[in-house]
């Protein structure tokens, strides 16, 4: 669309132009401009359709592609991920593995307000292992940021102790079973950098980050009827 606009520009500017020349210039001179001024018109119009061409062919095709590609691979990884969640309560009860994408749809209304409510504490480089080729995905130069910036929850290092409301923080996520064993030592448990939240928000986060491949995928390639997103 951008392209055609230019030529529309171009072709108004050249007849501006030419008529201009005509109304104040000799006639067999402005004869012989004229005609210089449609050719260099015509191979720049010409241009720029070969550019468009290329551009519908070429490389912006490859592109889409190889992010089409790095897209797949993600949610590829993002599917294998599971961790569990142990609630700090009385009971102490930890609930079984949870997939993400394949659980979200029941997560939300099978958990109690109290336990979506609660904030959640990670033990820190407890999941490293299990996120490091979706970090490689996330630095990758072709990956579209608005799926990058929804994928930053994800990969957020380091954290630090609640500093108020500690009772708040009731929900601990884990993904080995080097996590359960240290569900009930209250040192190894922190709010990790940039997840300062409950769990219904955390929950929230994997939802808005499939949405956004979804979109991309619907939006950007053929594949959302065959994929089993």
């Amino acid at each position: 669309m951008k392209n055609y606009k230019i030529i529309i520009i171009v072709i108004l500017s050249l007849s501006i132009f030419i008529g201009l020349y005509f109304y104040y210039c000799d006639l067999d001179k402005s004869l012989s401009k004229t005609s210089e001024i449609l050719r260099l018109g015509f191979s720049f119009i010409t241009l720029i359709i070969a550019l468009k061409i290329y551009d519908r062919f070429g490389l912006n095709k490859k592109i889409a592609e190889k992010r089409t590609e790095i897209i797949v691979d993600l949610l590829i990884e993002l599917k294998n991920i599971y961790f569990r969640i142990h609630n700090k309560t009385s009971q102490g009860t930890s609930n079984g593995p949870f997939f993400p994408k394949k659980d979200i749809s029941n997560f939300l209304t099978s958990y109690t307000k109290e336990q979506l409510d609660s904030k959640i504490l990670f033990q820190i480089g407890e999941k490293d292992d299990y996120i490091k080729k979706i970090e490689i995905i996330e630095n990758h130069s072709l990956l579209p940021k608005s799926i990058r910036n929804k994928l930053e929850f994800l990969t957020k290092k380091g954290g630090q102790s609640p500093t108020e409301n500690k009772e708040l923080y009731r929900a601990r996520i884990y993904f080995s079973k080097v996590g359960a064993k240290k569900l009930n030592e209250d040192k190894f448990w922190l709010v990790e950098n940039g997840n300062d939240c409950t769990l219904r928000e955390y929950i929230n986060k994997y939802k808005d980050l499939f949405e956004e491949i979804e979109t991309w995928i619907g939006k950007y390639s053929n594949l959302s009827d065959e994929l089993n997103i």
